[in-house]
């Protein structure tokens, strides 16, 4: 993970100088900015309040400094909007204030930044023009096919968005809702610092350096021997994006197979995915490599799926991030011609997950891409970011990890087993693991890489996990291009090796697949996916069942709660989903875990020490796979346990369960 950049003293003095001259000249704002809103933050509602002692400054120069600069406490959260609008007459910088969550410590990883955009939700038929002249505002269409009454709002005026969304929440004969976007910094996950591995172990691992002999991608029986011999398997015709901190498209190892023509800048919005050399930016250059480095060029390594193209989709740097808009559109990004999207990144803190956009983008992108079959989405689970072990992570913590419409990679080390506790994350939510820590993988050339000689040979965590399971599925894909984004998920559970064989964790369910908190269904298996690839016959169009459960119910501490739910659809199970709202004062002492009408049981929620320390407006949707290939009907059981004493008690609001798959005959 990187941080924020800060600048030179020089530039902080000149800061304060200029801030200084501009406060004398201030005008007033149009509307008043209240302390603090009620927003749909990364998914769900959050009491966010305008952090009164911290503005936003980003530069436009092409750098692009972005520190937080602090202050004494303005007197009000209008004042500090007067304030910023005083540094944005300047027109040398882009001003943004800062919000927090009510009760959450304020640091790097909980800061976000309000945009000048909002959602609007109008009633069917009505004219956004009228209300985006009255607030002078310009309208834009949505990201991620929301319906036609979705709107974007983007307002003139730096800190006007609390001011106007407001106004809009007021205006409720035409106005359904009201969301401001906000941008959070996200990380990217990987580079631990361990000791180096002969190159690409992870693709043929002989036992080298101590390490066990198979516990690796298995690709080279794909790869057929000779190398490329007829049959062979490269992922030809087939497109991987690389979601993420840019890709440089004039690596030699990864020039051959970059499609420059269909990558795109988020960020600067325009056509060169290629990342900051200044900042560093080459997580997305390391990625790439493990996923599609060109083969036999006489240049470093091998892809995965070393003929397929790479698309470099650039949505964050260093120092910059998107909103929900940005998100969207890359998720949906030329759909049509793009099979994989890999997303070796994630939110900062737990209980975080996409926007309202994103969202519909993820969805509508896994159910129309492709012509129908899906865009199929490979999304890192995670690394837990303290290496003492202090907070214990879940990837079923990760909302964009745990959509039933991705794919969560966990990752092992060279033994097989998994590479606790800050290189990969468990969770119920786990579909494979692949090879991590230590990775030989592509850098920025020259002096603006972490490596030497274009090569860095310590990348790792699930960033580096991540695209090689996109690379297997490149392969698979080229085998049998009518997969489904269902079907990749399941040819990946079939396939998948079991590992750590004594690790007590391992269940076999009643459909006869085997899964594990810490390993999903296994190691991911090339050899055995693409075998299955090619004669498989796609799954049945995806039905779902769901129950309500809405009787408001304490949670004593100490206590265990049981929520129980009688399905009476018979489906065959892929993804089971359990929303709840609660309230709690020390959340991290819940355990939550879900047992099918067949006995399996998926863990949820283990406790936690201060992950998330809010004890209102907590609404989450966990997700397991365990149930894959059961049948609905039934009783599925829910057990919430307050399982610390510490004389702290709760409320279950209300629950739901959301049973995914297909009809049974």
């Amino acid at each position: 993970m990187k941080n924020f950049y800060y600048p030179s003293m020089v530039f902080v003095f000149y800061l304060i100088l200029v801030s200084a001259l501009a406060e004398l000249n201030h005008s007033p704002s149009l509307w008043t900015t209240p302390n603090q809103m009620i927003i749909d933050n990364a998914g769900y509602p959050r009491t966010m309040e305008v952090a009164k002692d911290e503005i936003y400054i980003q530069s436009k120069l092409p750098l692009r400094h972005a520190p937080a600069t602090h202050f004494p406490t303005k007197a009000s959260a209008e004042t500090l909007h007067q304030y910023a609008q005083s540094l944005d007459n300047t027109k040398k910088y882009n001003i943004y204030l800062v919000l927090y969550e009510k009760g959450k410590p304020r640091n790097e990883k909980t800061r976000c930044l309000l945009s000048d955009e909002i959602l609007v939700e109008l009633k069917p038929g009505t004219d956004p023009l009228p209300l985006a002249k009255q607030l002078n505002a310009t309208v834009e269409k949505p990201a991620g096919g929301l319906p036609d009454n979705f709107h974007r709002f983007i307002v003139s005026k730096t800190g006007n968005t609390l001011g106007a969304t407001q106004i809009l929440r007021q205006n409720s004969n035409l106005v359904l809702s009201a969301e401001p976007l906000l941008i959070r910094k996200k990380s990217k996950r990987g580079f631990p610092n361990d000791p180096l591995f002969p190159k690409q172990w992870y693709l043929n691992n002989t036992g080298q350096n101590n390490g066990t002999s198979g516990i690796d991608c298995h690709v080279s029986p794909v790869w057929s021997d000779p190398f490329g011999a007829p049959g062979s398997l490269l992922g030809r015709n087939i497109r991987i994006g690389i979601i993420d901190d840019g890709l440089q498209v004039s690596h030699p190892d990864l020039k051959p197979n970059v499609d420059i023509k269909n990558g795109y800048d988020f960020l600067d919005q325009d056509n060169s995915p290629n990342p900051s050399l200044a900042l560093n930016d080459s997580h997305g250059t390391s990625v790439a490599g493990l996923a599609a480095a060109k083969e036999n060029n006489n240049n470093g390594v091998s892809g995965v799926a070393p003929e397929a193209k790479l698309v470099g989709l650039r949505i964050m740097s260093t120092d910059e991030n998107l909103t929900d808009t940005g998100e969207a559109k890359a998720f949906t990004w030329k759909n049509d011609i793009i099979q994989i999207k890999n997303n070796s990144w994630g939110p900062v803190e737990a209980f975080i997950g996409p926007g309202t956009q994103a969202s519909s983008a993820l969805k509508k992108s896994a159910i129309q891409g492709r012509q129908g079959l899906g865009t199929i989405f490979v999304w890192a689970a995670g690394n837990n970011e303290n290496a003492d072990g202090d907070t214990l992570d879940n990837a079923n913590y990760d909302g964009y990890a745990n959509s039933i419409y991705t794919i969560a990679v966990g990752g092992v080390n060279a033994l097989g087993k998994v590479a606790l506790p800050y290189d990969t994350e468990p969770g119920a939510n786990l579909i494979v693991c692949a090879p991590t820590l230590n990775i030989t993988t592509t850098d920025l050339i020259g002096k603006a890489g972490d490596g030497p000689n274009d090569y860095i040979f310590d990348f790792g965590g699930t960033s580096a996990a991540t695209p090689l399971v996109s690379g297997v599925i490149a392969l698979m894909l080229e085998k049998n291009p009518n997969l489904g984004w269902r079907d990749a998920q399941e040819i990946l559970i079939r396939s998948a090796k079991k590992v750590d064989d004594r690790n007590k964790d391992w269940i076999n369910n009643a459909a006869g697949f085997h899964f594990n908190h810490s390993y999903g269904a296994g190691l991911v298996d090339a050899e055995k996916a693409v075998k299955l690839s090619a004669s498989w016959k796609n799954l049945s169009p995806q039905k779902s069942a769901t129950l309500d459960y809405q009787k408001i119910t304490q949670l004593p501490e100490g206590n265990e709660k049981e929520i129980v739910f009688n399905i009476k659809q018979n489906l065959r199970v892929e993804h089971v989903t359990f929303t709840l709202t609660l309230s709690h004062d020390t959340l991290w002492d819940l355990s939550i875990s879900l047992t099918s009408p067949s006995g399996t049981l998926s863990q949820l929620k283990q406790p936690t020490i201060n992950i998330y320390e809010s004890g209102t407006h907590f609404k989450w949707t966990f997700m397991t796979v365990h149930n894959w290939g059961e049948t609905s009907q039934g009783t599925w059981k829910v057990s919430i346990k307050d399982s610390l004493p510490n004389n702290k008690t709760g409320e279950l609001k209300k629950a739901s369960l959301t049973i995914y798959g297909t009809e049974t005959l």
